[in-house]
């Protein structure tokens, strides 16, 4: 099962925001080979991100999120936070 929310804010033609928030549960099918048990995680993940458009094909972004997993198998919790940035060139 997953939830999805996104949102995208143009301010003007050069500038757009967007914000998002994923939440999804997973089950796996299989036993996980080192627990014996099925693994069940429950995954949350939001992020930001601002795209600055400097030409008709280009434009430069940044973006940051964090991602938790929580699972009841104590080895695949995780807890991630990211900040990217980049050009874009579309063709």
């Amino acid at each position: 099962m997953a939830v999805t929310q996104f949102s995208l804010q143009s301010r003007n033609s050069r500038h757009s925001s967007s914000v998002g928030l994923n939440v999804q549960q997973r089950q796996h099918q299989a036993k996980d080979p080192i627990y014996n048990q099925k693994r069940k995680d429950t995954r949350v993940t939001l992020q930001i991100g601002h795209q600055i458009r400097v030409s008709k094909n280009t434009s430069v972004f940044a973006e940051a999120g964090h991602t938790d997993n929580d699972s009841n198998l104590g080895l695949y919790d995780t807890d991630k936070r990211y900040v990217k940035t980049g050009i874009n060139y579309h063709f």
